[in-house]
């Protein structure tokens, strides 16, 4: 499971001798909670099972590993905690070159006064929060952003855009079992997955989500969607990465057994295998013989594979009730398609019922007329 984000206000203190550790405890052991770790791998082994940390501090002379590769695997465990080096003066050029390269903070002369060492690590904790502040609020704001898009997209062509709930769902469940993640740009990308096809004329989206066969330029067109979406999403700043994954989300494994570090590529491949078991569990095919299919196919990332076989769509707990409009409370999931009394589908099988939803199944029982009551997920309070 990935760590937590907000590293709190603990320090790390890393050093392969533990006569400096314990005068870093007896100097601040009343100012910061901290730890110590005797060398490297001790500290990337409580970075990976007691981190993370708001502020590392390391000496950069240890052996086996010295401060700048310590402090740049570090980086991975925990890219949020600022990270302090202690050098000697003979090395403040490799100390600069390590600042330079973006892996430290700030770096302090051996040996340090107190005072001194107290105040960068105040400065570091400052540093963490403002870093934590800046992606929480990048985070909400492009979720929030993404979500009133996608939901005006669904209402406009429910039967694709009510698919990208699931696909959501999916992808977190997938990223959330990937371990140094950042599990809400997949979800980003997984809700806008569809946005290319908002140039696909209905008629061929209507014939893809019944499954029908299409004709060659039907195919074409519908093909080119992910094209499309790239195109749109990466004019916006912070969300090139994510177009990079919806440009390539049919994109075929050719090494199942490929180790990813690209957040481009394995989000591209939690896109492909999310959307293809969706496709599956649509058409009624049980869970284990969707994964097994896919398995027999060869073209999925198998990290990502193994942990879809662990999804479980989150009815715990549910009911099905059939209801009014007046009684649709946001949260619910339709079970069964919309439908005006003219014929037209409002909303498709499996979206989730938000205020936009309601205004719009009001308006249309006020004017035009809609079948009720309608089917639909409930959890009990």
């Amino acid at each position: 499971m990935n760590q937590p984000l907000t590293p709190t206000n603990r320090i790390l203190f890393v050093d392969d001798e533990p006569n400096i550790l314990d005068a870093f405890r007896r100097q601040f052991y009343n100012r910061f909670p901290l730890d110590t770790a005797v060398g490297p791998e001790q500290g990337l082994e409580l970075l990976s099972k007691a981190g993370p940390y708001a502020v590392v501090v390391s000496d950069l002379r240890m052996p086996g590993m010295n401060g700048i590769q310590f402090l740049a695997e570090a980086k991975k465990l925990s890219p949020y905690s600022v990270r302090i080096m202690l050098t000697g003066y003979a090395d403040t050029a490799a100390a600069i070159g390590a600042v330079n390269q973006g892996n430290i903070f700030r770096f302090l002369n051996k040996p340090c006064v107190g005072e001194v060492l107290g105040k960068a690590i105040e400065a570091g904790l400052e540093q963490c929060r403002l870093q934590l502040a800046e992606h929480v609020l990048l985070e909400q704001t492009l979720r929030g952003s993404v979500q009133v898009l996608t939901e005006i997209l669904s209402l406009s062509s429910p039967e694709t855009f009510s698919q990208t709930q699931r696909i959501r769902d999916i992808v977190h469940h997938i990223a959330g079992h990937l371990p140094g993640s950042n599990s809400w740009q997949f979800e980003v990308a997984a809700m806008l997955s569809l946005i290319g096809c908002i140039t696909v004329p209905p008629a061929i989206l209507a014939k893809v989500s019944a499954a029908e066969p299409l004709s060659e330029a039907e195919q074409k067109v519908f093909d080119a969607h992910p094209s499309v979406g790239h195109s749109l999403l990466a004019k916006i700043p912070r969300l090139e990465q994510m177009a990079q994954m919806v440009r390539r989300q049919h994109e075929v494994c050719r090494d199942p057994g490929e180790t990813v570090s690209d957040d481009a590529v394995i989000g591209a491949r939690m896109l492909k295998a999310a959307l293809d078991f969706d496709f599956f569990q649509m058409a009624g095919v049980p869970r284990t013989e969707a994964i097994a299919k896919m398995r027999g196919r060869g073209i999925y990332n198998l990290r990502v594979l193994n942990i879809l076989e662990g999804f479980h769509l989150n009815t715990a707990g549910e009911e099905l009730a059939d209801l009014y409009v007046r009684e649709l409370i946001p949260g619910m999931t339709f079970d069964q398609d919309v439908m005006a009394l003219n014929g037209l589908l409002l909303l498709a099988r499996g979206q989730t019922v938000t205020p936009a939803v309601v205004a719009r199944l009001e308006s249309y029982r006020d004017t035009q007329g809609l079948l009720e009551p309608i089917r639909v997920h409930v959890v009990p309070s």
